[in-house]
């Protein structure tokens, strides 16, 4: 964001703020992650707040490439996006927030194509993260989120039966996420279907 000579530069966790002089050696108006990042570390070190012998972060870690996968999508650099989301899902299979932020990106890039093009690719994202989650060992608390944006699409989709069935997976695996069977959307894809009388 910028506001005067301001940056500010968020983070999953952090936001940090640096002078905009620090930008003026890059001729792009679209500054990739690793630029920031490097630019932020050395304005972090002209103030002291990084120790100048700290080792310099490794360029695949799991943050690293989230935020790089985050950042093409959102200046719409799709194909870039969907490689380093296939990158970070390669070497972290277990990474529920990847697996949802890709599905969210295949349905904004397929959505021009067409409503089922972009369900389909969606599914398969979220589905390869429900065998991913489940197969890496992640908490049941955890993978749960991964197993309702699936019921959730598919409710979506208007596929009830599958919808159903993941919903109330994902509630088996994580009880505070009830309130979604309580929807008007969810109750009547129940009742459709003939799970409400279960």
């Amino acid at each position: 964001l910028v506001s005067g000579r301001r940056i500010e530069w968020w983070c999953v966790s952090d936001k940090y703020v640096f002078d905009a002089t620090l930008l003026e050696s890059v001729p792009s108006a679209v500054v990739t992650c690793r630029q920031v990042s490097t630019m932020m570390r050395q304005a972090l070190r002209k103030t002291s707040v990084v120790q100048e012998d700290e080792p310099a972060a490794d360029k695949d870690s799991v943050g690293d490439l989230y935020e790089q996968a985050l950042v093409y999508s959102r200046v719409k650099q799709f194909e870039e996006a969907c490689d380093a989301y296939e990158k970070l899902l390669t070497q972290h299979p277990d990474h529920v927030k990847g697996w949802i932020s890709y599905a969210q990106l295949q349905k904004k890039r397929l959505a021009q194509v067409g409503v089922e093009a972009a369900h389909d690719a969606t599914r398969s994202v979220l589905q390869r993260g429900v065998d991913n989650v489940r197969a890496a060992g992640v908490p049941d608390d955890e993978a749960a989120a991964v197993v309702q944006a699936l019921g959730l699409l598919e409710l979506q989709a208007g596929r009830e039966k599958e919808a159903v069935k993941h919903l109330e997976t994902a509630v088996s695996m994580k009880p505070a996420l009830a309130h979604v069977l309580k929807w008007k959307q969810v109750k009547d894809a129940k009742e459709a279907t003939g799970f409400a009388d279960q």
